[in-house]
């Protein structure tokens, strides 16, 4: 995963958004990125997707 300096931080440059993201797809797509790398998946609780971000994770 390319990343770039970001103050004294190192972060990807790509990222997940999670915002409106629903369904089996959107955590088969999830588990993909995590596969190739993924590090960085952008979610708050306003968007209410936080069980299906950690569905994702577990695999």
């Amino acid at each position: 995963m390319l990343m770039r300096e970001f103050g004294p931080a190192r972060v990807p440059v790509i990222g997940q958004g999670t915002w409106r993201l629903r369904g089996p797809e959107a955590v088969d797509g999830l588990r993909t990125g995590i596969e190739l790398g993924l590090t960085h998946i952008d979610t708050a609780e306003l968007y209410g997707t936080e069980e299906m971000v950690a569905e994702a994770i577990e695999g």
